[in-house]
């Protein structure tokens, strides 16, 4: 039985970081402008959201292959909507430390149990997560963040994806074990990202490789930030 969180716990983490966005919105991107434009922008967002079956937080987990997805698309009225999403990217990457924040609150009032998750904190050396089960905590992790074991069409889908690209990367590394992609990890982003070394692999697959490198950096971000 796969792990999740509650419906109230969902709507609490997505209320949470609707309040953040607008909040940022508001005061940074466009704060010398009317609240109409304001009010227009958050519209925009949520109108395509509502369109494409994503909230909140499923925007702030997959917004790099979201974003790849629409730049790619080159369809009439698609640089609207790409700089939407870039706007929101840009928040994230702004505001990672406070989002991670919000999904802990709730991360760590879980009990063990059928239906609640559980995250082990992992405190601040590399040295320390040794004796964890690092793909088993990613797992989780991912699942806190709205991504999927399978499709609805029932095949493997982001996070057994994710994970297998975690494993791949680990060979070609010639690494033991996650503790070691743990303790590479800001060397391997590069590496696999565009203008690396591996950058073939990295891009292969809509960009899976280095999205599950930057998934696996995000989660590791976040459990050393306590």
């Amino acid at each position: 039985m796969n792990c999740q969180c509650t419906l109230d716990e969902e709507k609490f983490l997505n209320d949470k970081i609707k309040e953040e966005y607008v909040y940022w919105v508001k005061n940074v991107v466009f704060q010398r402008d009317s609240l109409d434009i304001i009010q227009a922008h958050i519209t925009a967002v949520e109108q395509y959201m509502k369109m494409h079956n994503l909230d909140y937080v499923s925007m702030c987990s997959d917004i790099y292959n979201i974003l790849y997805r629409e730049e790619t698309r080159g369809k009439l009225g698609s640089r609207a909507i790409v700089m939407i999403l870039r706007t929101y990217r840009e928040f994230i990457n702004k505001n990672n430390k406070k989002i991670n924040e919000i999904l802990r609150r709730v991360v760590e009032t879980h009990k063990t149990s059928d239906n609640k998750l559980i995250i082990q904190p992992v405190t601040q050396h590399a040295d320390s997560i040794k004796g964890l089960d690092l793909k088993s905590e990613y797992r989780k992790w991912l699942i806190v963040h709205g991504y999927k074991e399978l499709t609805p069409s029932g095949y493997p889908s982001t996070i057994p994806q994710y994970i297998n690209s975690i494993e791949i990367v680990k060979m070609k590394e010639c690494f033991d074990n996650w503790i070691d992609v743990c303790d590479n990890i800001d060397r391997l982003v590069i590496d696999y990202s565009l203008g690396g070394r591996e950058e073939k692999y990295g891009l292969s697959g809509h960009r899976t490789p280095i999205n599950a490198l930057h998934r696996f950096k995000e989660f590791i971000d976040f459990c050393r930030c306590k």
